[in-house]
């Protein structure tokens, strides 16, 4: 496997490494599958506005409002999540803080 598919392998299993992000105009939709986070919203300076635990044993879905920063953190070994938005999704569609 080539280096430049390992990396793009490696940022869709890691995607968020813990960066404060948004996705302008539109809302996103995570329902997590197995293991636990926290996601977390936050303001332009960066202060925590609310979390939410996700936990696949209870998937429930969480919904973000539009252009909301977030971050998710993962709390157990491993984590799986089905993340819906409307695309396309483009380089531009995930702005970070």
């Amino acid at each position: 496997m080539g280096s430049a598919i390992r990396k793009r392998l490696a940022r869709f299993i890691n995607p968020y490494l813990d960066r404060i992000h948004r996705h302008p105009g539109r809302e996103e939709i995570v329902i997590p599958l197995q293991g636990m986070a926290m996601h977390t919203t936050f303001d332009l300076d960066r202060n925590k506005l609310g979390s939410q635990l996700l936990d696949g044993s209870n998937p429930v879905a969480l919904t973000s409002k539009i252009d909301a920063w977030h971050s998710i953190e993962v709390l157990s070994d491993f984590f799986v999540m089905l993340e819906i938005g409307v695309g396309p999704f483009t380089s531009n569609s995930t702005v970070y803080l």
